[in-house]
């Protein structure tokens, strides 16, 4: 299988994703994921809330983020950079 990398720096972190250079959906899940920050949940007031729990919590609690449709993975790594304490689980249904 022919795959292409993405590099995304983020909180002084260098990750890489794999993806097919010629799958319109890989390229629109790194667009939307990294390049718009569609997961991106502090511009909201219920987000900002989640951040500050997630952060007051982190030395005593792991938290857990569940990705029901995980296509490439890309939400995985968008995840563990900005979470890098919390339990990720990713479920992809579609075999293909």
């Amino acid at each position: 299988m022919n795959l292409s990398q993405f590099q995304w720096k983020k909180h002084g972190a260098d990750r890489n994703v794999y993806f097919r250079p010629d799958s319109v959906g890989d390229r629109g899940v790194i667009d939307q994921i990294f390049l718009n920050e569609d997961y991106r949940v502090s511009h909201w007031p219920q987000g900002r809330a989640l951040l500050a729990q997630y952060q007051s919590a982190a030395d005593d609690k792991q938290a857990l983020i569940v990705d029901a449709g995980a296509n490439i993975g890309a939400s995985a790594v968008y995840f563990h950079t900005l979470y890098p304490q919390a339990r990720i689980v990713c479920i992809e249904p579609e075999r293909s």
